[in-house]
């Protein structure tokens, strides 16, 4: 064989090779077999739209932090009608319903998309067992604890994050936390909620159960993805989505149930079109199931966070209580009607909404500076 036959061979090889490659995140989608691969493309996915989302406006590491922590703290919710359930932090998204070890686990999924590592450390108090369960974050060179539950990002007087180490060293810090000093002013029941639960734990009386650091360590073949996400834009996520909810049976929902989950997906997603029209199905098929409660529920929040309608919010979450007042949404309702009172310029009305979330359990900065 010629020199000059091996050569185009070769090249043929690698020009194969490399549009193997380049067309592998797309092929999967109806690749037989790639079951595994398809939901873990899809993850990435829709964590990268979701935090990008979530950070515009970010002009620090810091603010990032915080904005993804507000972010899971007002879109998870320990229900007490709800039992705990496995899953992946994308299924936690979906249902809307977490606890603390839950908000943690999506807290760190989604830094990770900005290359901010993150782990969960599971509080054991003297008997080994864990009450609590609070994010560490890794930046200025150290882990400073990140209480998602209670939105308490902690930090020392200089504004430094606080280890659990030194946390542990100063249990008396916490009471220092801004977080806390309005708490004590607002909402007492709430201050003595925290303080009991920390005392069980600080000082630390057992190392506490960590995970791994959550990091954006993307394969070849993730970085094919990514790109594809930053040409493409929203068109790309849409049609991507459209594929995989196809390829995995969920895209032909047959009870309300089903389609919830649906929209929930488009709604993570941004498309708030074709995510309202589901919700709202939800709401006329499902009429007084749970299904339709939380349907209006998303409702609320797909108004306000992606239609910039106050108006419309409030008046969703106003009718959700009315039907049904003891929702396990009420205490996160009660906080977007304050955020909606806030958008109108009633800062009074505002107030009120907030300091019911708070009695409901909501904490977040927000409320302290809010109304």
């Amino acid at each position: 064989m010629s020199r000059r036959r091996v050569c185009l061979r070769v090249v043929g090889g690698v020009v194969a090779l490399g549009l193997l490659a380049a067309l592998a995140p797309i092929g999967i989608l109806w690749c037989p077999g790639a079951a595994s691969w398809r939901a873990h493309s899809y993850r990435r996915v829709l964590y990268t739209h979701l935090a990008t989302r979530i950070a515009q406006g970010c002009r620090s590491t810091p603010e990032v932090i915080d904005a993804t922590g507000e972010y899971v703290q007002t879109h998870l919710w320990p229900a007490v009608d709800v039992v705990p359930y496995d899953g992946k932090p994308l299924s936690y998204l979906v249902n809307g319903i977490g606890w603390c070890d839950y908000m943690a686990k999506v807290y760190m999924r989604l830094l990770a998309v900005h290359h901010i590592p993150a782990r969960y450390a599971m509080l054991r108090e003297a008997g080994g067992g864990s009450p609590h369960t609070v994010a560490e974050v890794w930046y200025r060179n150290r882990w400073g604890v990140h209480d998602v539950l209670f939105g308490i990002r902690f930090t020392d007087a200089q504004g430094e994050p606080l280890t659990l180490e030194e946390l542990s060293r100063s249990p008396e810090l916490l009471e220092a936390q801004s977080p806390m000093r309005w708490l004590r002013q607002e909402a007492v029941g709430r201050t003595e909620e925290i303080r009991e639960l920390y005392g069980r734990v600080l000082p630390v009386p057992m190392p506490p159960r960590r995970s791994h650091a959550g990091t954006a360590r993307l394969t070849p073949f993730d970085r094919v993805l990514m790109r594809y996400v930053a040409w493409g834009g929203q068109p790309f996520v849409d049609w991507y989505q459209d594929r995989y909810l196809a390829s995995s049976g969920v895209a032909r929902p047959s009870t309300p149930e089903e389609r919830l989950t649906l929209a929930r997906h488009w709604h993570m997603a941004g498309r708030r079109a074709i995510a309202r029209r589901a919700y709202e199905r939800c709401l006329r098929e499902g009429t007084g199931s749970p299904a339709a409660s939380d349907a209006r529920f998303w409702l609320g929040l797909l108004h306000w966070e992606l239609e910039a309608d106050a108006v419309a919010a409030l008046q969703t979450f106003e009718t959700l209580l009315a039907d049904n007042p003891n929702s396990h949404w009420r205490a996160l309702a009660w906080y977007y009607m304050g955020r909606c009172e806030e958008a109108l310029g009633r800062a009074g009305q505002a107030q009120v909404w907030y300091t019911k979330a708070l009695g409901g359990g909501v904490v977040t900065a927000r409320q302290g500076i809010g109304g």
